[in-house]
């Protein structure tokens, strides 16, 4: 059996805010958006989380980028949105 890397529980934390991050703002979201686009979303939020978490595993302090990547992200999605489709709550 292999030791964990002395920083696992970095990339442990980082998977568990990036979770946190999928109930706000992106479920959130349903106020806004439509359903369609809270799908989308909810995908990209998914495959954002196997990211971080396969991350967190293998490069610990990099993992840490994921919720400020996902925050950045939810926000130029909606953005885009009420710009582009007028989506309003």
């Amino acid at each position: 059996m292999t030791e964990a890397p002395p920083l696992r529980w970095v990339g442990i934390l980082a998977t568990a805010l990036y979770a946190v991050t999928g109930v706000f703002p992106y479920l959130a979201s349903g106020l806004v958006v439509p359903a369609v686009a809270l799908i989308i979303l909810m995908v990209c939020w998914g495959i954002g989380l196997v990211f971080t978490a396969r991350l967190g595993w293998t490069r610990p302090l990099l993992s840490l980028l994921g919720v400020p990547a996902a925050l950045a992200f939810w926000w130029l999605f909606v953005t885009a949105g009420s710009e582009l489709f007028g989506w309003t709550a």
